[in-house]
C-alpha cells in the first residue's frame, strides 16, 4: 500500500501507519501524482515544457511555410498536451505557456497577425491553427458523450457538471454534438 499525505485512519488505534506521512510521489502512466500540489505541478509540467521545446527546436531550423508548421504542431505537440491534459487539470499559466510557445515556433518569432485570425478556419481566412483551450473543451465534451452513450445516467452527471466548468452554454454544447 502506497500512502500520500497523512493517513486518513491515523485516529484509529489498530493502525500500523499511525501518525505516518510520506513524501514521495506515485507515477503511473508517466503522470506523476502527489500529495503536494506544487510538487505535482512541478514534476508534470515543467518535463512537459522542456519536452515540447526540444521537439520544436529539432523542426525550428527547417524551411517550412507557415501551414507546415500548424501541421508540426498539430501531429506532435497536440496529442502530447492532450494526454497530460486528460490525466490531470491543467492551469492557465501553463496552457498560456505552451500557447507561447506554439505560436513563437509557428512565426517563428513574434505574433504576425492575430491568433484568432490564424485558429480561423480555411473560409474565413485563416489557417486552422490549434487552439488549446478549445481543444482541452472539446476532448472533455466527447468524453461525456461517450459515457452517455455507453451509462445514460452517469453520462448525463458528467456533461452537467463538465458544461458548468467549462462554463459553455448549453445552447452553444448542443450545436457541437
Amino acid at each position: 500500500m502506497m500512502l500520500l499525505g497523512d493517513c486518513a485512519y491515523s485516529s484509529l488505534n489498530h493502525n500500523p501507519f499511525k501518525s505516518m506521512k510520506i513524501n514521495a510521489y506515485v507515477k503511473i502512466l508517466g503522470i506523476h501524482f502527489t500529495y503536494d500540489y506544487r510538487i505535482r505541478q512541478k514534476m508534470n509540467f515543467d518535463g512537459l515544457i522542456i519536452s515540447i521545446k526540444d521537439k520544436l527546436r529539432i523542426w525550428m531550423w527547417t524551411d517550412l511555410i507557415i501551414i507546415g508548421r500548424i501541421q508540426i504542431v498539430k501531429t506532435f505537440i497536440i496529442p502530447i498536451f492532450l494526454y497530460r491534459a486528460s490525466m490531470i487539470c491543467l492551469d492557465k499559466e501553463f496552457v498560456n505557456e505552451v500557447n507561447k510557445i506554439i505560436f513563437n515556433f509557428i512565426w517563428k518569432g513574434k505574433d504576425k497577425i492575430k491568433r484568432l485570425a490564424l485558429i480561423s478556419d480555411i473560409e474565413d481566412g485563416g489557417l486552422k491553427a490549434p487552439h488549446l483551450d478549445s481543444v482541452i473543451k472539446t476532448q472533455r465534451i466527447l468524453v461525456a458523450n461517450d459515457s452517455q452513450v455507453s451509462n445514460p445516467a452517469v453520462g448525463k452527471l458528467y456533461f452537467c457538471i463538465i458544461s458548468n466548468l467549462l462554463e459553455v452554454k448549453l445552447s452553444y454544447v448542443a450545436t457541437l454534438m
